[in-house]
């Protein structure tokens, strides 16, 4: 509660590492996290309690829920990729790797929910169609 400065959720089952990023769902029923600790975890913001988590392979730097919630987008470190997730099930729906030189810093679904962007330690933005799976649009410094 901002108003009172008072926690309105503890979760109880933590993180092993630093959390990277959080993204509530548009409902404000459920929390996304991402961590150092390789894994994205979503959580129940009336109970506490973790629904589920994905690990991966490498650090988990980045997370963002789809403006319908369906889905769940990552950026890891281990191999520079974008993760999406089914965000109920938590199953990999699309994973694209080897665009970017470098670690991504951000990823996000744009409205439409069609395409996703990411921002990289590599200076560079791209635009992913993410039924194609493939770079649509990549801006350079």
């Amino acid at each position: 509660d901002v108003e009172k400065g008072v926690p309105v959720q503890v979760f109880e089952e933590e993180h092993t590492a630093p959390i990277s990023e959080c993204s509530l769902t548009p409902d404000n029923k459920r929390v996304i996290t991402s961590s150092y600790d390789k894994t994205v975890k979503a959580w129940d913001m009336e109970t506490g309690k973790m629904l589920w988590t994905v690990d991966q392979e490498g650090l988990v730097t980045s997370c963002n829920i789809s403006c319908d919630g369906k889905y769940v987008v990552s950026g890891l470190d281990m191999e520079n990729a974008i993760c999406v997730t089914d965000a109920v099930n938590a199953t990999t729906v699309a994973y694209v790797q080897g665009h970017h030189r470098s670690t991504i810093t951000r990823c996000c679904f744009d409205p439409d929910n069609e395409r996703v962007s990411s921002v990289s330690s590599d200076k560079t933005i791209k635009l992913w169609d993410i039924i194609a799976q493939s770079t649509t649009i990549t801006i350079d410094e």
